[in-house]
């Protein structure tokens, strides 16, 4: 589940990279678009899943995950470091970046609580600043990021699940402004960013059970798009490359991988991850 920089960042990453999973995978893989191909990388210091993921400087970066963790690992030219800055220990959270400051949103905390929690962190202090909270407490929501800005959609608030499209603004202290809410309420969907629209794919809600949808925001307005063609749409990772989206893995475990392309409103199936199949882990980009 992971945000993006405005266009002129989008198009400078040529690959991406999914990290960790169920079941309690330490595994990295990368994939390269313009040669449909993975390469294993180096393993995580640690096996986890329902984490969050965001890239700053051209490094991943992975917070919390199951057991609660509290921990940052820092991603870059294949090799994982333990960062000292540790957010607020909990897992099945979200994340965005915004001008290379990361943002870590809501959760599941370690007295089972969902969580409203907003902490902000600087790669470069490698140090955590709480700032204004998100409206509600959720799990398993997505976030992006359009135009400096954030935006937290979905997710489940312990009652029932969210349509919500919350606007961050990361000016000072913070504030948030609720926008127009998408079409469908779902949690454990994916989110990305291409070329200054956000695209929110898939997803479980309560009834349906598992989604297809792939809706476009732009302009407070959501729109439909073309349908996912699997069955496998949630718990799923996202992510932007280039100017294309990608959703991989998904309930149950799978290694499928799929290419959207937003002009032409099509879904492409690409290769597959290699093993382990996995769900409720991240993907996020960076340029070799």
């Amino acid at each position: 589940m992971i945000g993006m920089f405005k266009r002129r960042y989008i198009l400078a990453y040529d690959r991406g990279y999914v990290f960790g999973g169920s079941a309690t995978t330490d595994s990295t893989d990368e994939y390269t678009p313009s040669t449909d191909s993975w390469v294993e990388k180096s393993n995580m210091l640690i096996s986890t899943y329902g984490h969050a993921s965001s890239t700053m400087n051209n490094k991943g970066y992975l917070y919390g995950g199951a057991g609660k963790l509290n921990t940052t690992y820092e991603y870059y030219s294949d090799t994982w470091t333990l960062k000292t800055g540790n957010i607020t220990g909990r897992q099945d959270l979200t994340a965005t970046s915004i001008s290379n400051l990361g943002y870590v949103l809501c959760g599941t905390s370690a007295t089972l609580t969902w969580t409203d929690l907003n902490e902000e962190y600087n790669p470069t202090g490698d140090s955590y600043t709480t700032k204004t909270a998100t409206p509600k407490p959720l799990r398993q929501g997505c976030a992006s990021t359009m135009d400096d800005k954030g935006y937290l959609t979905g997710g489940n608030d312990t009652i029932s699940d969210m349509r919500d499209t919350e606007e961050y603004t990361p000016t000072g202290a913070g504030s948030w402004v609720s926008k127009t809410d998408m079409d469908l309420d779902r949690y454990a969907h994916a989110m990305s960013t291409i070329n200054d629209k956000v695209y929110v794919y898939c997803g479980f809600r309560f009834g349906p059970g598992q989604i297809p949808d792939t809706d476009e925001y732009v302009v407070d307005t959501w729109t439909a798009k073309l349908d996912y063609n699997r069955t496998d749409t949630y718990l799923i990772a996202g992510t932007t490359i280039g100017d294309k989206g990608y959703i991989f893995g998904g309930h149950p475990a799978t290694q499928t991988a799929d290419e959207y392309d937003p002009v032409a409103n099509i879904w492409i199936d690409v290769s597959d991850m290699p093993l382990p199949a996995r769900h409720t882990f991240t993907a996020t980009p960076m340029t070799n």
